[in-house]
């Protein structure tokens, strides 16, 4: 009887560790949590992936976060910096090294407006995840690399941290709401 209850432990033992290993690296609430540091309101989703997502990259899963800055980007009344946020997860961290190498390649069907917004984009992979960061305004471009090397320093370090900001800079306070999927 110990001797089976000592294999059924182990057998769960080794299934939990054999699930988690296609885990995140890093919870979603550490993303919410970097977005709250940069001033960002957010909205998250998980939508679904798309046919041409897992037969081209072998997509797993994926989370996105519309992104909107609080404070107007300065000089320029009414405008605010939107970004969008994507963690990919994938069954390997070869899967998500392949992806990255072609982060600009193009979805079939694309609408001309989203043609043209396509190649505003930057991302990074850790593990078998890949992040990716867009926007649809040109003029946001820099500020959309920046943003993006700050999220991979806080992936890398897996964990939340200050980010201290200008308020003059456009990015300030946050409040996060999920989509019901």
């Amino acid at each position: 009887m110990i001797k089976n209850r000592t294999s059924l432990v182990l057998a769960f033992i080794v299934f939990v560790t054999v699930v988690c290993l296609g885990c995140s690296s890093v919870p979603s609430a550490e993303i919410e949590e970097f977005l709250a540091k940069q001033g960002f309101d957010a909205e998250v989703s998980h939508p679904s992936v798309s046919v041409w997502e897992s037969q081209t990259f072998n997509l797993a899963k994926k989370e996105q976060w519309e992104a909107k800055s609080r404070a107007e980007v300065p000089n320029w009344s009414g405008a605010y910096y939107r970004f969008t946020i994507v963690k990919e997860s994938y069954q390997s961290q070869q899967d998500a090294t392949a992806r990255l190498s072609r982060l600009r390649e193009k979805p079939p069907g694309l609408t001309p407006e989203d043609d043209k917004a396509f190649p505003l984009r930057e991302g990074f992979n850790m593990g078998n995840e890949v992040y990716i960061v867009s926007c649809r305004v040109s003029m946001f471009h820099e500020h959309l690399k920046e943003f993006t090397r700050e999220l991979e320093q806080e992936v890398k370090r897996g964990r939340r941290v200050s980010v201290n900001r200008n308020p003059t800079s456009g990015w300030s306070g946050l409040a996060i709401s999920r989509r019901v999927c």
